[in-house]
């Protein structure tokens, strides 16, 4: 008993650090958008087609993919507008409402029958073999090279058609975990839950770190990046229901139980929902010279 108090302890001294740190990332771009601006003069006359005679000024930018701000400054805004989109109300609130239905699922014995269930009468040799493959994409160590790769080539060969959609997958994959990693390492620790091995769903704050799935978080990440970029409605259909595969893997090898592949597919759902694609909107103040004065003109670039 005397344990338990102390773990419900920790977990409500942990609560004020976490809030005031959520509370930072989703303000720290208001501050980011009045310091010195991130497109220079000569790249915004060139992206407005500008006579020399108008002066522009950067009013604000809300760039998601990377291509017109290349700078640190302008990866550090983005990063930080990406947290603030992130922590919105609307996701805080859709994932309160998941944390409560997998808290449910966790102490009532919902996660055991339904592992008990799969494991009797679903699984086979054959899903075997095909959770083998895709629990793959689920891998940091085989995917973030190759997203750093991608990212890379994408980058250094922009005018090459094949390569520069292959770089922005890679950079707003990466996006994706930059943005959802920290909640589900935070909250791994914080619930505390074990593997069905371990038969034991309830959490147990601080006591283990298996009550968010990290492979279901990353093996999502690569098919809703994709998914976003899709033009094709078809393609945009098969990427969204693929990329809970590598979830349904690892309650299939028994690693994990549904309410914490659901955590983790769903964190990297919100993170995808987060990075909403306003890609090269941006909004400039024109100053036009009228005589002995100027002529103000708001001008937007989509």
């Amino acid at each position: 008993m005397d344990k338990k108090k102390s773990s419900l302890k920790k977990v409500f001294l942990c609560y004020p650090q976490v809030v005031f740190f959520f509370f930072i990332l989703h303000n720290s771009v208001f501050a980011m958008e009045n310091i010195n601006q991130f497109v220079s003069v000569q790249s915004a006359r060139r992206i407005l087609s500008l006579p020399k005679r108008e002066c522009p000024l950067i009013l604000s930018d809300s760039t998601s993919t990377g291509r017109v701000l290349p700078t640190l400054s302008g990866q550090l805004h983005q990063f930080c507008t990406d947290q603030r989109e992130f922590y919105s109300k609307s996701n805080l609130f859709f994932g309160a409402g998941l944390l409560l239905a997998g808290g449910f699922m966790a102490h009532l014995q919902s996660d055991q029958r339904i592992q008990s269930w799969y494991q009797t009468d679903i699984r086979n040799a054959a899903i075997d073999d095909i959770a083998a493959v895709v629990k793959h994409l689920g891998s940091g160590e085989k995917m973030l090279p190759l997203y750093l790769t991608a990212a890379a080539a994408g980058y250094f060969f922009k005018k090459n058609s094949r390569l520069k959609p292959v770089g922005n997958w890679a950079q707003l994959s990466l996006r994706m975990i930059l943005t959802g990693a920290p909640p589900v390492v935070l909250l791994q620790r914080i619930l505390g839950a074990s593997r069905p091995t371990e038969n034991d769903a309830r959490w147990r704050p601080f006591n283990d770190d298996n009550a968010v799935s990290g492979h279901a978080f990353m093996g999502a990440v690569p098919l809703l990046a994709a998914a976003k970029m899709s033009e094709s409605s078809l393609a945009k259909s098969i990427f969204y229901l693929a990329s809970p595969l590598t979830a349904w893997s690892r309650m299939n090898d028994n690693k994990h139980y549904f309410s914490q592949i659901m955590l983790g597919w769903s964190i990297a759902f919100i993170s995808s929902r987060s990075l909403d694609d306003k890609s090269n909107r941006m909004a400039f103040i024109l100053l036009s010279p009228a005589g002995n004065t100027f002529i103000t003109r708001l001008r937007f670039v989509f």
